[in-house]
């Protein structure tokens, strides 16, 4: 029976881990939100090469995952960090 040797900090998860989305267009997403303030689904479309359906898709499970709030409706519609 050998021990493993395991670093103290290893549990601890960063406080805004579960802000910071696990998949790669989701981390995208984000890095435009912060360095712009919000995003649209339009820029998103640009931003992954999707369509319109697939942006608001994604965006629509980030809001859910409480990552992005939503703001304003149908053409106004941008989003925002959840912060």
């Amino acid at each position: 029976n050998i021990a493993i040797k395991v670093p103290e900090n290893a549990a601890k998860v960063p406080e805004n881990a579960g802000n910071m989305p696990a998949n790669p267009q989701e981390r995208q997403i984000m890095q435009y939100v912060t360095e712009h303030g919000s995003i649209t689904t339009a820029i998103v479309e640009e931003l992954l090469q999707v369509k319109d359906r697939r942006a608001r898709s994604i965006l629509n499970k980030m809001v859910n995952d409480g990552i992005l709030l939503k703001q304003g409706a149908s053409r106004s519609t941008c989003y925002v960090a959840n912060k």
